[in-house]
């Protein structure tokens, strides 16, 4: 029985090479190995194209149609013969590359375009219409890297399947279907199991919650789920190969799972809660220097830097661990303030954490924060929860801290102060905290002011003229200041 299978194998592929030997010619190529397909090529004959395009002289055929129809059979010849690329997705860095995107194009595409297209500063235009050629002439031999590029980038942005939809049919992008698909093969390929962490990186968790309108334009009926991250720095080397495959949506919930933790109202532990004192900075002599010299800098040059600036200057040369990486990871469906979630959420960063041999650091805004806080409070001593280096997020530490300084300045003349630039409304959501950006720069400004009159009195110095300096935006803050410069030299 073995026998006659393989007979009639040979048998069927010798019978189908002299089938394609006698449809096309010399225009194939016909490669055959022991126990594998035939590979079958279809190669540019130029005899035959040119004695086709003779025969058509005859007829009532010009010789510049019959010119650009030779140029015309033969490009889209080589274009089917040529080798797939279909199997891999392109790089980000070989779609931002130029270079990379010439190089993709057919020898006789790239030629024939930068004849018609003579400027040198028009690569791209080349690039990207010899890409939509060949996309065109064989839509399933070839992932383009522009065309990949173009319809991933406005999904994640904008995600518009019908704009898509539209321009795809135009021939500028890939389609929809494909970009979900390259979205697919990223989770995939590029999922929490695919990464490592080394061991001189730092790995910072983050959690919060995430609100998305998946039924209505309205807001109404929002999905409230939590969502999870991770900052690896300095940043890591990612598989950069994302192969295409067919992968089903069952095949995406295995790349995280997690495991719901029940959780009890943790709200009883707050009478245990104590928060240890704050250590005094009387002894950061190093740091109080650096600020006096700021403080007091506007006498001796002008203009002189904001204190971001004045940092970025001290720190110059320093030595800087690069850009990070972010580490997407599985959300889960539940209401992100309920105990249980929060409970879930740590339980599955401390697995990651576990995972890659690191303490679990994880950041939460202040809601989510209180809630962590009493979860791990509520944990026995040998929990793992314990270990975590729970952290308050940056930006809600900074509200904290203004709307402190606006509650205690509360009545010192500090929102007077303050009106003379801002108006009074937004004065007051400076003082409480919510306007970060506006208060952080009242606050400099009189500061600044301050420290300058303070500085003038006490080393018997003159003011400085702000005359054309960016602290003129604050001249009328020294006019409010200056009667209440003896009580601040006293």
């Amino acid at each position: 029985m073995e026998s006659e299978a393989g007979s009639e194998e040979v048998y069927s592929k010798r019978t189908l090479q002299q089938q394609l030997y006698a449809h096309y010619g010399d225009r194939v190529s016909i490669t055959s190995l022991k126990q594998q397909p035939l590979i079958v090529t279809l190669t540019s004959n130029v005899k035959q194209i040119v004695q086709d395009a003779r025969n058509k002289l005859k007829e009532d055929w010009t010789d510049i149609d019959v010119l650009i129809e030779i140029v015309g059979n033969y490009i889209r010849n080589e274009i089917k013969s040529a080798e797939k690329h279909n199997d891999v997705y392109p790089d980000a860095e070989d779609i931002k590359s130029l270079e990379h995107n010439l190089a993709f194009l057919m020898p006789s595409v790239r030629l024939l375009l930068k004849t018609i297209i003579k400027s040198k500063s028009n690569d791209l235009l080349c690039a990207f219409i010899g890409q939509a050629i060949m996309s065109a002439t064989c839509p399933r031999r070839f992932l383009t890297p522009l065309q990949i590029g173009m319809c991933v980038t406005p999904d994640q942005k904008y995600a518009h399947r019908d704009l898509i939809d539209l321009l795809y049919n135009f021939g500028f992008y890939s389609s929809y279907a494909e970009s979900c698909l390259y979205k697919k093969n990223a989770s995939v390929a590029q999922g929490v199991s695919q990464c490592e962490v080394a061991s001189n990186t730092l790995l910072h968790l983050v959690a919060d919650n995430v609100d998305h309108n998946a039924k209505t334009m309205d807001g109404e009926h929002s999905v409230h789920m939590m969502g999870q991250m991770g900052a690896i720095t300095p940043a890591m080397a990612n598989q950069r190969n994302i192969p295409r495959k067919k992968v089903t949506l069952d095949d995406i919930p295995k790349i995280g799972q997690h495991k719901i933790f029940l959780q009890k109202d943790p709200k009883a532990v707050l009478k245990n809660i104590k928060y240890p004192s704050i250590r005094s900075l009387a002894n950061d002599i190093q740091n109080n220097k650096l600020a006096i010299l700021w403080q007091v800098s506007m006498h001796v040059s002008q203009p002189r830097p904001l204190w971001s600036g004045y940092m970025q200057s001290l720190h110059c040369g320093a030595s800087n661990p690069g850009t990070s990486t972010q580490l997407f990871l599985a959300m889960i469906d539940l209401t992100p303030s309920s105990p249980t979630c929060v409970r879930s959420t740590l339980e599955y960063l401390c697995d990651i954490a576990q995972k890659h041999g690191v303490t679990p650091i994880v950041t939460f805004d202040q809601q989510l924060y209180w809630i962590a806080l009493m979860v791990i409070e509520d944990q026995p001593m040998s929990s793992r929860l314990r270990r975590i280096a729970l952290i308050l997020r940056g930006f809600h530490t900074e509200m904290s801290l203004l709307g402190a300084i606006g509650s205690i300045m509360d009545g010192s003349g500090l929102k007077e102060m303050l009106t003379q630039v801002y108006v009074e409304g937004s004065v007051e959501q400076m003082l409480s905290g919510k306007a970060v950006a506006c208060a952080v720069r009242g606050h400099f400004l009189v500061d600044s002011a301050v420290n300058i009159i303070a500085a003038s009195a006490a080393l018997h110095l003159p003011f400085p003229d702000l005359t054309g300096t960016l602290f003129s935006f604050f001249r009328s803050d020294f006019e409010l200041i200056q009667p209440c410069n003896v009580l601040i030299v006293r």
